[in-house]
């Protein structure tokens, strides 16, 4: 029993009576029917361990079974990639907004050209990267990010991806040799005296990997924490590792996957018989054997061969029996069931895990799309985009500048932000009817409610680079006089009736009405 028991058990022992009454720790008594421990909620044995002894108890086996059901069951297969299509898609890109124009191209262009690069392994763009990001916090709840600067073109600052293996969670003290003002927590290295994080204490390569490289899977190396990150989704205060996405419907998946295996197989065994001869002597012949068949004249071993409009005579007292298989008219309404439960658990719908739209109408679709779109909003936002995106981009205008890929300012030295201001923008999330999304968008706009830009960086895309476009297009088009109803300076929009050209009015068409209407007179 910990102190907390003794000191809590303590003070019960301790309270008056009649506190003891309202407040007892038995039966139903107390404030709270979930606190009880009567006949219905006594087998509820919750932990109170903190964030951090739990994963180290259940850290290992979480990861494990999250691996394996991810490569081996097709929900779980589903979940991951929907999951990482949704949440960065083709990227989640950075459209810098430095007051300076000139140099606001300048820091764009030299980021699209590191991010082919980014890749220390040289497979994935930066984009890539996220993708994988995102992959990695599902199945293992966290990744972590090492930099490597190096001095080629472009390559001045890569980035390669270690998976939380590598980071050992079982190591919780002072290690010999390590500096000794840091303690080692779960892997990570914090200041003795601010409580800060300083770097990480990790294997050189994966453990679980060694048969690639035995030597560097079994020795240790300490990382800065400015060379360094780790991502992943806290579920608790002062938690330091991250958890698997489908830690709590594990033990459902399987039982699932379990299940649905057993309806496979009964459906498999059914389809393998047909009928069974009952024989009165084991020496009688019955059905004609099939041609050129093996014969043995042992039960269960011959067999016969029917075909379209054959008639077979039974001896006298024989029959045929087919087998009972058993059925379970329940299976599409149970599996649709746990699905749903499975979905809501890793924050998706059933619809995009299962890919079944059948029982699905427009209403409905659109209420579980803006859920889901700002379940994944917060996603971006909160994880990918401030634990990996901003702290990227920092280090890599930071090297860019060190390496003379890229010339700012002097004021740099002294106020970064500016130039690392921008707006990380993702894929647009596709609507149900566009039509009707688009004109509400439009409506907001013309009503003041939102601005263009704000709406053109919910679909995904730079306002900057739109009007640039546009401007261009309707100056190709003046200059080939070519006339569309998208150019609003030759056409009206939003008239009921067909739009027309607009033309201007000519400054002299009154004078030549008056002078005709004198002549008339």
């Amino acid at each position: 029993m910990s102190f907390f028991d003794l000191l809590t058990n303590g003070l019960a022992l301790t309270a008056p009576k009649k506190l003891r009454a309202f407040g007892g720790s038995s039966g139903s008594g107390g404030g709270y029917n979930g606190a009880s421990s009567g006949r219905r909620m006594g087998d509820w044995q919750g932990s109170i361990l903190g964030p951090n002894t739990l994963t180290l108890e259940s850290w290992k086996k979480l990861i494990q079974r999250s691996r394996d059901a991810i490569r081996n069951y097709p929900v779980a297969t589903s979940a991951i990639q929907r999951f990482e299509s949704n949440m960065v898609g083709t990227g989640i890109r950075p459209h810098f907004s430095h007051p300076n124009q000139e140099i606001r191209a300048d820091i764009q262009a030299a980021w699209e050209a590191w991010v082919k690069k980014a890749d220390f392994a040289g497979q994935l763009s930066f984009y890539g990267l996220q993708s994988l990001v995102a992959r990695s916090i599902f199945e293992a709840g966290e990744v972590f990010c090492r930099y490597h600067v190096i001095d080629e073109p472009y390559a001045y600052c890569q980035l390669s991806l270690i998976e939380s293996e590598q980071v050992p969670v079982y190591i919780n003290m002072a290690v010999a040799g390590h500096d000794p003002n840091t303690v080692i927590r779960e892997g990570i290295v914090f200041d003795k005296t601010t409580e800060k994080r300083t770097g990480y204490y990790i294997y050189r390569s994966q453990p679980y990997d060694s048969i690639i490289n035995p030597l560097l899977a079994s020795q240790f190396t300490t990382i800065s924490g400015e060379d360094m990150i780790q991502v992943m989704k806290p579920l608790r205060p002062g938690q330091l590792r991250g958890v698997p996405v489908m830690a709590s419907v594990l033990q459902m998946l399987y039982d699932l996957e379990g299940y649905a295996d057993a309806e496979r197989l009964r459906k498999r065994l059914g389809a393998m018989f047909a009928f069974f001869i009952r024989k009165q002597n084991i020496d009688d012949t019955v059905l004609p054997p099939a041609a050129n068949g093996p014969v043995s004249n042992n039960p269960a071993i011959d067999f016969t061969r029917l075909e379209p409009g054959t008639v077979n005579e039974l001896l006298v007292g024989e029959d045929i029996v087919a087998p009972q298989v058993p059925e379970t008219g329940d299976y599409s309404q149970f599996m649709t069931t746990e699905l749903r439960r499975f979905a809501a658990a890793v924050g998706m719908t059933f619809e995009q895990l299962s890919g079944d739209y059948t029982k699905i109408n427009y209403s409905s679709a659109r209420v579980a799309l803006l859920e889901f779109r700002r379940q994944a909003e917060a996603f971006q936002n909160h994880i990918l985009i401030d634990q990996f995106c901003v702290p990227v981009l920092s280090r890599w205008l930071k090297e860019a500048v060190l390496s003379g890929a890229l010339e700012l300012p002097d004021d740099y030295i002294d106020d970064p932000s500016q130039y690392e201001a921008c707006n990380w923008i993702s894929d647009g999330f596709e609507w149900v009817d566009p039509y009707k999304e688009a004109m509400a968008a439009q409506l907001k706009v013309r009503s003041g409610f939102m601005s263009r830009s704000m709406i053109i960086r919910q679909n995904g895309y730079d306002p900057a680079t739109i009007d640039a476009q546009i401007a261009e297009e309707r100056q190709r088009e003046d200059d080939l006089g070519i006339i569309t109803d998208t150019n609003s300076n030759q056409v009206l929009i939003g008239k009921e009736t067909q739009p027309g050209r607009v033309t201007q009015p000519d400054p002299n068409e009154d004078s030549d009405q008056e002078a005709d209407e004198d002549e008339d007179q």
